[in-house]
């Protein structure tokens, strides 16, 4: 496991594969990481807000928990990226025991009550998509980024 800063260092001398490495925590702002090679890479809770990360590769790599706002993702690589912190399985689960309690709840409204019923579990829903995916990507630049299947997309319809 390296730091942050050591890989800044590592870039700035040359090296763009950083193909499964492994940072926790940690914090660069407003740098340029312009192509770097993070296939495969675990990102624990790193916060690279508006760095250019344009051209990078993060397939495979896990994001969960990382804060990328503002960052350039142009042309970036996010096939099959992990944004979760649980597993699918873990998040299929919830998925169902949610659901199960809505139809419950809805069931056993009258109809008048139902939209409104409808409009709280949207917020709900919000949230929880908020809590299942903690990848901030405000204000991100995600022209032309490939993000074909991300790992736990899940949504939830109401």
């Amino acid at each position: 496991m390296i730091t942050l800063e050591e890989l800044l260092n590592r870039y700035q001398a040359g090296e763009r594969n950083f193909s499964q490495i492994q940072i926790r925590l940690g914090e660069l702002v407003n740098k340029n990481l312009l192509g770097i090679e993070l296939n495969s890479a675990r990102l624990d809770r790193i916060s690279l807000v508006d760095c250019n990360l344009s051209k990078a590769n993060f397939t495979r790599a896990d994001v969960a928990g990382s804060n990328l706002e503002g960052a350039n993702l142009s042309d970036a690589n996010f096939s099959h990226a992990n944004f979760c912190i649980g597993s699918e399985q873990d998040y299929s689960q919830i998925r169902e025991n949610i659901m199960a309690g809505w139809n419950r709840m809805l069931d056993n409204l009258p109809p008048d009550a139902v939209t409104q019923a409808k409009e709280q579990m949207s917020a709900q829903s919000e949230q929880l998509h908020l809590f299942l995916f903690p990848v901030s990507l405000k204000r991100a630049n995600l022209e032309r980024t490939n993000v074909a299947i991300i790992l736990c997309a899940i949504t939830i319809i109401v």
